[in-house]
C-alpha cells in the first residue's frame, strides 16, 4: 500500500491538478517497483537499497509463513515441531520436524521473490541457483553470492544420528525465543524419512538429493484434502 501523487483534469478545470491517492501494488508488481526504480531507491541515501528492502521483507514474510504452516498442520491433527533444534552450538535447525502417515518429515519453508524474468531461461536458472545456494549450499562459479549453513540432507543426517531419549528444542509460539525441551523418540528411528521444501515457488527440478519440492498449494491440496496426487513422479 503506497501513497503516490497524480496528475488529474477535474471537470471545468483547464489545468491538471496534483491529487493524493493510495494505491496497492502485489508483491510481484512491488518487485518490479524496486529493481526498475520506480522510487529511486538503488542511490537511496542512508537508507536500505533496494534489493535490502526486498531481502528484509521476504524475511519477514517467510517467518510469518513457516508459523502459519505449523499452525495449519497441527490443526490437522499432525504431530509437528517448529523450529527444531539439537543444541545451541549445533543446531541443525529445520523448519518443521514432523510425524505422520508412517514417516518422518524433515520440512524446509521458503519464501522467495520469484525472478522478474520467471518466465524465460534466465529467470529459471536465477530461480534455481537460489534454491541450490539455500538447500545445497551449491554455488555457481560465476556468482557474487554466497552460500552459509549445512546442506538441508546433511542436517537430516545429523538429526538421524541422535539416539532415542535425546532432547532437542522447538518453538512453541510466535515469539522464536519462546522454545520448549522436546524428546527424540524410540519410534521415530524406525519410521522412513522424507525430505521437502515447501515454497510459494519452486525450482524446475521436481527432486534433488532425496529432497522433494512442493508448492504451497500443492502441499495444502496434499494435506487438506488427502490428495496425493502431487507427489507425482517424473519418468
Amino acid at each position: 500500500e503506497l501513497e503516490v501523487t497524480e496528475e488529474r483534469r477535474l471537470p471545468g478545470s483547464r489545468r491538471p491538478r496534483e491529487i493524493k491517492t493510495t494505491k496497492m501494488f502485489y508483491p510481484r508488481f512491488y518487485a518490479q517497483i524496486m529493481k526498475f526504480q520506480v522510487f529511486p531507491l538503488l542511490r537511496n541515501g542512508e537508507e536500505p537499497s533496494s534489493h535490502q528492502l526486498l531481502a528484509d521483507i521476504t524475511g519477514d514474510r517467510g517467518t510469518v509463513y513457516e508459523r502459519n504452516l505449523h499452525d495449519f498442520l497441527t490443526d490437522q491433527g499432525v504431530e509437528c515441531y517448529h523450529g527444531a533444534e539439537i543444541t545451541k552450538t549445533n543446531p541443525n535447525e529445520v523448519d518443521l520436524l514432523c510425524v505422520f502417515e508412517d514417516s518422518l518429515k524433515f520440512i524446509e519453508v521458503k519464501y522467495l521473490m520469484a525472478p522478474i524474468r520467471i518466465n524465460d531461461r534466465r529467470g529459471i536458472r536465477e530461480l534455481n541457483e537460489d534454491f541450490d545456494r539455500l538447500i545445497f549450499n551449491e554455488v555457481v562459479e560465476d556468482s557474487n553470492r554466497k552460500a552459509k549453513g549445512k546442506p538441508y540432507p546433511e542436517k537430516v543426517r545429523a538429526w538421524m544420528g541422535l539416539d532415542a531419549g535425546e532432547s532437542f528444542t522447538s518453538q512453541v509460539g510466535a515469539d522464536k525465543e519462546e522454545r520448549q525441551e522436546q524428546v527424540f523418540k524410540e519410534e521415530w528411528k524406525d519410521l522412513d524419512v522424507e525430505m521437502y521444501v515447501v515454497s510459494n515457488v519452486v525450482p524446475s527440478y521436481i527432486e534433488k538429493q532425496g529432497v522433494r519440492f512442493l508448492t504451497d498449494l500443492e502441499f495444502y491440496k496434499w494435506i487438506n484434502n488427502g490428495d496425493d496426487s502431487v507427489l507425482y513422479s517424473l519418468p
